[in-house]
């Protein structure tokens, strides 16, 4: 199975077309463990990014007490920071690969959450943006309950990021305050 989930997503990295649909739905919900992994908007982070993945620790642990949690952080993460102590980290997210060979990493997981924080409308880097909906869209495409969150939108967002967001498919936006959500609805 896992050769075969390899060789489509190496087909839909050659065929990087416009638009193109992922790959069907490949793994049942029996293949996932019972996992939730986060999606930093930064990793290490400032003090805003530790209480958001402190907060998103707290919350998953209060739904599903029984399920583990796992962070998603770049191979260079320094030895010894840690976003919180009950997290087990996974070292992937690099810049190398694309969106879909990088989200390929969390398709054992049954829950991912990109952490949005200030970064998904652009301003900083609206590659990285463009990626984490991308990753969350492929996520979603394989079965994991992907679900980008915490996040604000300024008044002009950058249009690939537009895009990428109106092109998500399915995957639910929790927009982090009233005047982004307000935002959202007039662009998307």
């Amino acid at each position: 199975m896992k050769e075969v989930l390899r060789n489509i997503v190496r087909a839909y990295r050659c065929r990087r077309i416009v638009g193109e649909k992922l790959p069907l739905r490949l793994l049942s919900s029996a293949n996932k463990v019972n996992t939730s992994v986060l999606i930093p908007a930064a990793a290490p982070g400032g003090l805003g990014d530790d209480a958001m993945m402190n907060g998103a620790v707290n919350s998953i642990n209060i739904v599903r007490p029984n399920d583990g949690v796992a962070a998603m952080v770049p191979r260079d993460f320094p030895n010894g920071y840690t976003f919180n102590d009950q997290l087990s980290y996974e070292r992937v997210f690099t810049t190398w690969g694309g969106a879909v060979k990088e989200a390929e990493s969390l398709f054992s997981y049954s829950h991912a959450y990109f952490l949005g924080a200030d970064i998904m409308d652009g301003a900083y880097s609206y590659p990285d943006a463009v990626k984490r909906i991308k990753m969350a869209r492929a996520c979603y495409s394989q079965g994991v309950d992907s679900r980008i969150v915490g996040f604000s939108l300024n008044d002009n967002p950058h249009p690939a990021v537009i895009k990428a967001f109106k092109e998500r498919g399915d995957v639910p936006l929790f927009l982090r305050d009233p005047l982004s959500y307000e935002r959202a609805k007039k662009i998307l």
